[in-house]
This record gives C-alpha cells, structure tokens and sequence, in this order.
C-alpha cells in the first residue's frame, strides 16, 4: 500500500503536471459582478434593435428585456441586487419605445429620462440576430451580439455609467456547425436566454466553467 501511495506522488510529481491541469481546468470558478451599482436602485430593462430584426422577429425586444428582468428578480439575494427593485414590466417599456418613433435617431442619453420613476436604465443595443447556420442553409444555429450600457438616471440628465460592448453567444454552444431538425422556436428562445443571462451575470457574481 506504502509502495502504491508512493508512486501515485511520483507520477503526479514527474508526470502530473498535465493531469493537475486537467483538474484544474475543469473546476468551476467564481466571477464577480462587474458592475454592482444596481444595489437599492430603481431599474428598467429596454431592449433597442433595428427595424429589420423587429420585421424579421417581432417579438425580439420584449422577449429579450423579459428574460433579462426575469434573470435578475431571482438574484436579488445578491449584495449587489439587494434592494433593487423594476417599477415598470418589459412590455410597458417596449410601448414607450413604440409611442416615440423620433428616439429612433437619438443617444439614449437624451431620453432616458423621460422615463419615470426608475433610477437606472438597462440599455441592451442587439447589433446582431439570427436563428440559421452560415455553413449550410438547413442548419440551425442562434447567434446574437450586444452592446449593453447602464445609464443613471436623475430629472433631466441621463448619464452613461456603465458599459460592455460586443457580448455574444451562440445556441447550442457546442455546435459551431448548427443543428439538424430542431424547430426554429427552440433555437431563438435558447439564444435569447443564453443572452439574458450573460447579461445578467455582469450584475451579480456567479461561478463558471473553463
């Protein structure tokens, strides 16, 4: 038992280093919040993407601004949550966005604070969209890129405090090539929720996997 105990050392002493990296890689790690200004704030999430994605999948924005506001209300447990609470649901912003085609051309630091009664904008910019494959057109597979800012929010002034430009994911993760007869449905409700949630992981801490 001495002698096996014993070489198990050696091997890991000569030949181990790859095996202890392989351990270590695989071990999960924890990531702080990057931002951790949310904490007893009063929070909107708004969702902006062009008009062709809006024609192309209608429902982009709410369905993106609820799944962001949906990941976060189950983490306000977080020190960095805490107390943070949403005035307004993601559809009453979307209707907002709507009843003011002229903020179309504008910085959303100009009418952020047209909003009332929230302290904090989530501002989520989708620059890109789509639920297919560039390798083939019968595969299927959801990419989506984002800019994401958080604007502070006071009477008459919004200002960007706050930013992360080009997040992006993909669905499945682990197929680069897409996938074969998966319904359309399921791969743009999973890019959106693979996005919500690398959105909301900017404002609590959470763990990983390398």
């Amino acid at each position: 038992m001495f002698m096996l105990a014993a070489l198990a050392v050696i091997g890991l002493s000569a030949g181990g280093c790859t095996i202890l990296g392989f351990f270590a890689a695989a071990v999960p790690r924890s990531v702080d919040a990057e931002y951790k200004g949310l904490a007893g704030e009063k929070v909107a999430v708004m969702v902006w993407a062009d008009r062709g994605l809006r024609i192309d999948f209608e429902h982009l924005q709410l369905d993106t601004a609820n799944a962001i506001q949906s990941n976060l209300l189950a983490k306000t447990n977080e020190s960095s949550l805490k107390n943070t609470t949403f005035p307004w649901e993601p559809r009453s912003v979307v209707r907002f966005q709507k009843e003011h085609p002229e903020f179309e051309g504008m910085s959303v630091t100009e009418y952020a604070h047209r909003i009332s009664g929230i302290t904090r904008l989530i501002f989520v910019e989708v620059g890109y969209f789509s639920t297919r494959s560039g390798t083939a057109v019968q595969l299927m597979r959801g990419e989506m890129m984002v800019n994401v800012k958080v604007l502070e929010v006071k009477p008459g002034k919004s200002t960007v405090i706050y930013e992360k430009q080009n997040l992006q994911v993909s669905f499945p993760e682990r197929s680069p090539e897409g996938v074969l007869d998966v319904p359309e449905a399921v791969i743009y409700n999973g890019t959106i929720k693979a996005m919500a949630r690398s959105i909301a992981e900017l404002f609590y801490p959470h763990v990983i996997e390398d």
